[in-house]
Order: C-alpha cells, then structure tokens, then sequence
C-alpha cells in the first residue's frame, strides 16, 4: 500500500492535474458567478458520491471481516458436534437394544441379553471415526467391552478415564496411537456401560481449514465485485467531470498559463463572458414581462375593470373561503346584495359616462364603509355585494347596511352634474338561513327584491325560517277561525293523585287541535297565535264549558268531590271580557254544579301585571267557590307577596323541579321548602311531571297533597279517562 502523502510534489501534479475536479471552481470563475456556482454543485454531488461509495466498501470489508472471525469460532465446534452426534447414534442403538429387553419378560433374559450385546457390539465394529478415531466401551465394573480396531490409547489418563466405572460424561484431551486427539465419553445408564469416542486433531483442523478457505474465496469475490462497480461508476460519471473541468481550465488561459482578464473586450473569454451576461439578462427581462403578463390576466379574470372591485368570480371564491372559516370557527357571515335604485335614469339623462363616474364613486364611498377583511364585490351593472366576515350578531350587518344607505344617500357630483340614487339591499346570513353560496345569492337577491317592493332606500333580511313561521301563522290564523265552527278542538284529561290515599280525585283539562290535515296540534302552536288574534276568549269560553259538561258527569259516576283545572289566559282576564266570571258562574249554576267543581290556573306572570280588573275577576271566583291555581311556580319572577294578595288555593311545582329529584339535592331542598311554605299559607300543593316511583315517594315523604304526571297516566280523551278511572275504582 502506497502513500500519497509521501509523494513527491510533481507526482502528485500528475495525479492531480490543474483540470482536476480540485481546480473546477478557480478555472470556471471567470465566466460568472452563476455558471462557476453550477458547476460546482457538480463536483460537490461527485465528490459525496465517490465518498457514499467508499464508506459502503468499508462497511462491506468490515463485516466480511466479522464474519470471519465469527465462523472462524464456530467452526471450532464443528467436528465436537459431529463427534456428539456419533456418540448419540451409539446410545440410540443402546437404548433401543435396551427397551427389547424390558419387553421380552422374566424368562430368557439372560440369553437374551446376552445374544443382543453381541449383536450390538458386532454392529458397532463397524463405525469408523477417522485416522486415528476409535470407539472403547466398558461395563460397569470395568472390563472391556468393546474395541473397535487395533489402535491403543496411549494416554494412561484417557485409558484410566475409560475404565473408571463411575467417570463423568465430557471430552479431554490426549494421545492416541501416537497422534493428539479428542477423546469424548459418555455412560449408558440401563447397562451401565461407558464409552469413549476419539478424534485426531489433525483432521478436526483440516476440516476448519477447508470451511475456511471457502469463505476466504466469497470474500475475495465480493471485493473484486465492489471494485469493478466503483470503476464503472468512476468511467461513466467522473470522467466525463474531469474532462469538462480541464476544457474549462483551458479556456481560461492563455499559452503561457496564465489566467486571462475577462474585463479585456478584445479576448474571446471576455467576448464569451459578456455574451453570457447579456443573454442571462435577457432571459429576466422575458421573466419579468411574463410574470406580468401573467398577473394581468389573473386581475383582468378576477376584477372589474371600471372598479377595480373583485368581480363574480373572484366574488364567489371568496365567499366560498368565508363560509368555510365560519363553519370552522362557528361565527356568522352576513351576505349584503345591493342594487343602485334610479340608475337607469343617470344613464338615460346623463349619459353611460356619467354611470360609470358614478359607478366609480359608489365602490370608493362603499369601500369605506366596510373592513379590510370584509369582500365587496361588482357583479355587473349596478349590483354590488358586501361579504362581511367574521359577524358576532345580526345587529353588526344592521349598522354597515344603514351606513351604506347614508353614503349612497348623499349627491353625486359627475362633472357639471349632479346625480341622486340610493340602494335596496338584501340581507342573508350564514349559517342560519342556507349553507350552500349559490343559495344563499339567490337568497340575498330576493331580499333585495323586497326591499325594493318596500320603496326601496331600505334594507331587507331574507329568513326561510321567519318567513316559513309568517305563512305557518297565516295558515294557522285562517284555520282556526275555522276550528271552533267545525268542532275540531277536543279536550284529553290527565288524572291528579292524591298522594296520601292514592286516589284520582282532579283532572287538568288540557286542549288539542285536531286538525283535518296535520292531525293532533300541540297547544305551543295555536294558543300563542289565538292570544294574538283575540280567538283565546271564544277558545277559553269552549274548553270551560266543555269541563263543566264533562265534571258533571264524573261527579255523577265517581262521587261529587271530583274536580277539573282548566287552563286561563291573560288575554281572558282583560276590560273587553268583564262578562267572563258571570257567564262563568251562571253556566255552573245552569248545570247545577257548584265552584268546587271547576279550578281555574293561572300564571305568575298574569299576577305581576294584574290590574283592579284582574283582581275583580279573580275575586268573583273566589266568592263563587271557584278555586285557583297558580301553575308552573318558581320558573316565574312572583315575589312571595303575591301569594298573601291574592286568595290562592293550590301551587303547582313546576316539572323542571321534580325531574332531578333523584340526584339533585338542590332541587329536594327547593321542593320541600315549597311544600312548607305552602302549607304555612293553608295552601295545597300540586306537582308536576311525576314520571318515577322514587319521585313520588320523596314528594310524599316531604307532605305533597297531588301528583301529576305520566307515572300515573299521560294525558287522555274523555272516553278513555272514563275507563281510567273505573279500573282505578275498581282496582
């Protein structure tokens, strides 16, 4: 192995010429810093390849070379295995020799034994175990057995070991027919013989020595391998590097060697510089025009030429990207469509150019009055649209809609004229009214349409959900001024048990709507609308009436302490309806029925607002023996004053109470102390929502007087309340 940094100087010019891979960068920095810079990437990807290679062949040599001494240490153990492997097959045969005598029984055993030794021992004769191998068995007490040739063991520690009737199993070294070799022992236990099996270490040797020279041979190929791939790659990418480098070394001097000055013009290297120069030039100047002519496209697609607003396009992208950060984030975005009112007249007078004056100044007085964040946008013609991003509450699209008006509101001064419009503008928000752009467009449109309908100069949301609500009223009003008429009201009865007898003693009336074509209504739907529309008062007058009919008849059947709750309005109780505690009563009277028989309920709310005329009625109720209950308590702002100002016969625990008297501690605490104030102010109590045994049971245990609710029975038409009550009766 040579050295080269013993070489002489000159033979490692040779070995390094100036056109060297070494001298790339100094020789092609005269032709510009962007040229010289390439090329000496190049060099540097060689250079880490042939670098990538050589660690590669190291790591190869290194491993062949663990390998080998790894198989230099296993194959010390080879011919010890082989040897043991002889040594089993003898004791196989020893002990398969052994299991036929166990199974041949008492009688000629010893014939036997006898005959199947020498069998044996014929057999064993014949293995031969190398130059200078040999196989000794002994019996248990020492005499030979067995030898299997002429050679003697000339170890007397060996002979000593082999004849020693209680020798341990293992392998020492010795003498063998003058030859050094391994002796290895091993005892059969049945017969107690011991054997002794000899191998020459010259032939364990050789036998490593020929494993050895095979994998001496792979590796030697492998190398010679690594070598042919490393000149390959040298042949097909290094020197093609070299040559390159020393043309371009030569380019750049001169006969004598000396490096040339590109700043000289009359030299073809200057002249080749200078070229060079222009055309990289050249070819920025072509990049810059295209990246122009590129962003003027983009904006000539993307923007309103007249505006400089983003058009429909842009207009749409945008707003896409809107609703999706919303939905993300979970805020609203409020779409505006705005369209200029009296624009075709500016036109028509004044002239096209005028209007786009015009046009011009509406986007600059509509850019201010939105944020940076927010989108405004030219569709065409005089319709704009204002995206705002990123709204808290409906009241922020309110105030730029208003303050748009105000701005277009103002005169517009287009040369020596001066123009008036205003703007109609359709409001739709994100996510509550659609969730699809295309929808939501149309939907902002149609608002702008009304807003126009409306006189225009206005803005105008566009709601389904407000606007389905409005006709859902509108049908609902014209149905049911219908409903009465046409007897589709009907009245379901839910039983309230006395907690200490468990007995059905009063019943709540409660009215539905059984419509022609949507069938059974909640009352949610229509009393709301029927308090609005002054239809509460005939409605209340009927389901009165109604439970006065339907009481009588129980009172006749199940005893005359049985009571029905009918459900007031605070519409009822008003100036226009003073006949209500007459017709009342004298209905009851013509029944012959007397005020027990009837409870009218009441909300909090209708106490807190409650007039002389209220207190009028509520009195003549009481004068009457009408009871009252006061519904749903403690959800309500009434002030504990009330129930001593007003003569109040039964609370009724509202259900939001009772559903968590299981876990909630708070709301058994609440509970109970309702039961006891009440009961202080010799007022029974009612509750609501029962719907679990262990509901009942804490509400008896506290002295609740009533039960309400579906543990004992949902709410049920009269034919089916009468079935009720008479397997309760009979029960």
């Amino acid at each position: 192995m040579y050295n080269p940094s013993k070489l002489g100087r000159n033979t490692r010019k040779k070995l390094v010429p100036r056109g060297s891979l070494l001298n790339t960068w100094r020789s092609v920095r005269s032709f510009g810093s962007a040229q010289g810079f390439s090329l000496y990437k190049t060099r540097l990807s060689v250079k880490l390849n042939l670098l990538a290679i050589s660690i590669i062949l190291a790591v190869a040599l290194a491993v062949s070379a663990a390998g080998v001494i790894t198989i230099n240490r296993l194959t010390s153990s080879l011919s010890e295995r082989l040897m043991r492997s002889e040594i089993t097959q003898i004791i196989n045969k020893l002990d398969e020799a052994h299991k036929v005598l166990k199974d041949t029984g008492v009688e000629g055993v010893e014939t036997y034994i006898q005959r199947t030794q020498a069998e044996l021992l014929t057999e064993l004769k014949h293995y031969q175990f190398g130059a200078t191998g040999r196989l000794y068995i002994s019996s248990g007490d020492g005499q030979v057995v067995l030898v299997a040739d002429d050679r003697q063991v000339t170890d007397v520690r060996l002979l000593k070991m082999a004849q020693d009737p209680v020798a341990l199993s293992g392998a020492n070294e010795g003498v063998v027919a003058g030859q050094p070799s391994v002796a290895y022992f091993s005892r059969f236990m049945p017969w107690d013989w011991h054997v002794m099996l000899t191998m020459s270490k010259g032939e364990i040797n050789a036998q490593r020595g020929e494993f050895l020279s095979m994998v001496s041979i792979i590796l030697v190929a492998s190398v010679l391998l690594g070598v042919i791939i490393f000149a390959w790659f040298a042949s097909r990418f290094v020197k093609p590097i070299l040559e390159l480098s020393k043309q371009m070394s030569a380019l750049t001097e001169d006969s004598l060697g000396d490096q040339l000055d590109i700043n000289d013009s009359s030299s073809e290297v200057a002249q080749l510089h200078h070229s060079f120069r222009d055309m990289t030039k050249r070819l920025h100047e072509a990049s810059l025009e295209k990246r122009k002519a590129e962003e003027m496209i983009w904006r000539q697609a993307n923007f309103d030429p007249l505006t400089d607003l983003p058009n429909r396009r842009m207009f749409f992208d945008r707003l896409g990207q809107a609703l999706k950060i919303a939905e993300r984030s979970g805020r609203m975005v409020a779409l505006m469509f705005l369209d200029l009112d009296n624009f075709k007249d500016v036109n028509d007078t004044l002239g096209h150019d005028h209007g786009d004056l015009l046009l011009v100044e509406a986007a600059r007085r509509l850019r201010t009055c939105v944020r940076q964040t927010d989108t405004l946008a030219r569709l065409g013609g005089d319709e704009f649209t204002v995206t705002l991003t990123e709204v808290d509450d409906i009241n922020a699209a309110e105030r730029v809609a208003q303050e748009i008006l105000n701005e277009l509101a103002e005169p517009f001064q287009l040369g020596n004229n001066i123009a008036y419009v205003s703007a109609s503008i359709g409001i739709t928000l994100f996510p509550q009214d659609a969730k699809d752009q295309e929808i939501l467009v149309a939907y902002a449109d149609q608002a702008m349409f009304t807003a126009k309908k409306r006189g225009r100069n206005c803005f105008q949301y566009f709601t389904p959900t407000l606007q389905e609500a409005a006709q859902t009223r509108s049908r609902t009003i014209y149905d049911l001024r219908n409903a009465l008429p046409n007897d589709e009201f009907v009245l379901h009865y839910q039983p309230i048990i006395d907690l200490k007898t468990n007995t059905v003693c009063k019943a709540e009336a409660l009215v539905r709507w059984n419509h022609p074509q949507r069938g059974l209504v909640s009352p949610i739907e229509f009393i709301g609308v029927a308090e609005e529309t002054g239809l509460i008062s005939a409605l209340g007058d009927w389901i009165f009436r109604t439970s006065a009919n339907q009481v009588l008849r129980w009172r006749i059947a199940y005893g005359t302490d049985f009571q029905v709750s009918v459900n007031t309005s605070p519409a009822q109780y008003q100036e226009k309806n003073s006949h209500l505690t007459t017709d009342w009563i004298n209905y009851l009277n013509s029944l012959g029925l007397p005020g027990g028989a009837v409870v009218t309920e009441i909300t909090e709310g209708m106490l807190m607002s409650a007039d002389s005329g209220v207190i009028d009625k509520l009195l003549s109720f009481r004068d009457s023996g009408i009871q009252v209950a006061l519904d749903d308590f403690g959800t309500g702002y009434c002030s504990l004053s009330y129930l001593r100002k007003f003569d109040i016969d039964f609370l009724k625990i509202d259900r939001t109470f009772v559903s968590q008297l299981e876990v909630s501690e708070n709301d058994r605490a609440l509970c109970e102390a309702i039961i006891v104030m009440a009961h202080k102010l010799k007022i029974q109590v009612i509750a609501e929502g029962v719907e679990t045994s262990e509901q009942r049971d804490i509400l008896k245990s506290y002295g609740c007087d009533y039960g309400q609710g579906y543990l004992f029975s949902k709410p049920l038409p009269a034919d089916e309340f009468d079935r009720y009550l008479a397997s309760v009766r009979r029960a």
